[in-house]
């Protein structure tokens, strides 16, 4: 199975490509990544010729056949323009083969409480509310699923604070937060639980267990709801 990444820096911050591909490896499961990124890409920017990024991802999907590309937006454009989030998928989906599946890496509210969320003049279950909607109809619309990172982070945040999932940017994922999107995409990408999936160097195994627990609780909920 292979897994193009496309994004920015919350898609490398932690390799999270890579995480999910050792991570299948130690589970017995085939799984091959890849991505291309740029520090602040928006998803519109792959699809235009006139940019870098075009030619670099459009050179990579053409040398293999992909199970999945992943779309990853600018952390606050899908909240600030959920259409321009919608044409952006439609339009890459345009440039990949009729038979592509997709997925949309749903990402985060930064972090309340912080200057950087103050900076949205919203609050966290405001930006948190119009991110899960905004990829959720840029998703519909590609025909495509969705890795609902951003909703794990707020149930983490809700029942374990103490678990730190932020960078100290304050939007940038922690080693911890980039494992629980990992156990995520394993999830959604191999159809198996992430409950036994081992834990990396940098996260604590009792951390690990926690977020493992609620990646598994989500998944099975969010099929449910479908």
């Amino acid at each position: 199975m292979k897994v193009l990444f496309l994004g920015n820096s919350f898609t490398y911050f932690n390799d999270l490509p890579g995480m999910v591909q050792r991570l299948a490896e130690k589970t017995g499961v085939p799984l091959e990544t890849d991505s291309v990124t740029r520090g602040g890409a928006y998803l519109h920017q792959f699809a235009d010729p006139a940019d870098a990024l075009y030619d670099i991802w459009q050179a990579k999907y053409r040398q293999e056949i992909w199970d999945y590309v992943v779309f990853q937006d600018q952390s606050f454009h899908p909240v600030k323009d959920p259409e321009g989030l919608r044409q952006a998928a439609l339009a890459v989906k345009a440039l990949c083969r009729p038979e592509q599946r997709f997925l949309f890496y749903q990402t985060w509210a930064y972090k309340d409480g912080t200057d950087k969320l103050a900076g949205t003049a919203l609050t966290y279950a405001e930006m948190l509310t119009k991110m899960i909607a905004s990829y959720g109809s840029a998703a519909k619309a590609a025909e495509g699923g969705t890795v609902p990172v951003g909703r794990a982070f707020a149930e983490i945040y809700a029942l374990h604070p103490e678990i730190e999932l932020y960078n100290p940017d304050a939007y940038h994922p922690s080693p911890a937060g980039t494992y629980l999107a990992a156990c995520l995409f394993y999830a959604v990408i191999t159809g198996r639980s992430p409950m036994y999936l081992p834990v990396p160097g940098e996260v604590d195994t009792e951390t690990g267990g926690i977020l493992r627990s609620i990646a598994d609780w989500l998944i099975t909920r969010e099929i449910l709801l479908v």
